[in-house]
C-alpha cells in the first residue's frame, strides 16, 4: 500500500507531463479567386503560386491555335517537376476529374511534364485524317485538379478549382488551396483555412489509490497519453 500511494504521489506531480493532441486536418491554405479568372485569348495562361511564394508551380494553358501542328481548343497544364494527378495516354497525359469530397493524396496517381491535355486538340500530323483528343475535362463544372507540388525538398498535396467549356477554347480558374503540412493530404473543395489551436485546462490529482483527470468540453475526438517519469 505503501509503494501504490508512492506511485500515485508520484503521478500527481507530473502534470506538465501530460500530452493532449487534438483530432485535425493538419493546415489547409486555401485561396479564392475572386473575381474568378477566365482566359480565352489565344496563347493565353495561368500561372498557378498555390504557396505565393513567388515560384510558379503550375501552369494552366490555352495552347495557341497556331502553332503547328495545328490546334483547336486545347487546354493543358504544364506541371514540371510538380505532379497532376491523372493517367498516361497516347500521345498525352490526361489530368483526372475530382470532386468536392475527394482526398488528395499521396496515394494517387500523379503525372509530370506539360503533356497533361484537359480539354482537347484537333491536328493535321495524322496521314490522310484528323486526329482528335478529348481529354477528361471536356465541358466539366465545378471540378478539381489534384496536385502536387515541392515547398524546398518536400512534397505537399493540393487542388486546383477549374471549368472548362465546351468547346474548350477557354478555361476559368475558380479557387485553389494547399497542405502546408509536408507529405499530408487534403480534400478536394474545402474551403477551410487553417487549424484553431486550442489547449484545453487540465487538473490532475490523486485520491484514495485513483488518479483522477478533469478536462474542459474541448477534448472531444482527442487522445491523452500519461508519462510516468
Amino acid at each position: 500500500m505503501k509503494d501504490l500511494k508512492t506511485k500515485i504521489a508520484a503521478y500527481s506531480t507530473v502534470g506538465t507531463s501530460i500530452f493532449f493532441s487534438s483530432d485535425s486536418n493538419a493546415e489547409w491554405i486555401y485561396t479564392d479567386v475572386n473575381p474568378d479568372i477566365t482566359i480565352s485569348i489565344d496563347g493565353g495562361f495561368y500561372d498557378l503560386d498555390l504557396d505565393t511564394n513567388g515560384v510558379n508551380d503550375i501552369k494552366v494553358e490555352l495552347v495557341s491555335w497556331s502553332n503547328p501542328p495545328k490546334q483547336l481548343g486545347r487546354v493543358k497544364i504544364d506541371a514540371g517537376s510538380n505532379g497532376v494527378f491523372g493517367s498516361t495516354g497516347n500521345p498525352f497525359n490526361y489530368p483526372l476529374v475530382m470532386s468536392a469530397g475527394d482526398s488528395v493524396t499521396s496515394y494517387i496517381n500523379f503525372l509530370s511534364g506539360d503533356a497533361n491535355v484537359l480539354g482537347f486538340m484537333y491536328t493535321y500530323s495524322c496521314p490522310g485524317y484528323i486526329c482528335s483528343f478529348k481529354g477528361n475535362f471536356l465541358d466539366v463544372s465545378n471540378k478539381y485538379i489534384g496536385l502536387k507540388f515541392k515547398i524546398g525538398s518536400d512534397w505537399h498535396y493540393g487542388w486546383l478549382g477549374i471549368d472548362v467549356p465546351a468547346d474548350a477554347q477557354s478555361f476559368t480558374i475558380r479557387d485553389f488551396s494547399y497542405n502546408s503540412i509536408m507529405d499530408m493530404p487534403l480534400i478536394a473543395g474545402d474551403q477551410t483555412t487553417g487549424v484553431e489551436e486550442h489547449l484545453p485546462t487540465i487538473n490532475l490529482y490523486a485520491f484514495n489509490s485513483t488518479i483522477y483527470i478533469n478536462l474542459d468540453g474541448s477534448t472531444s475526438n482527442s487522445s491523452m497519453q500519461v508519462y510516468n517519469t
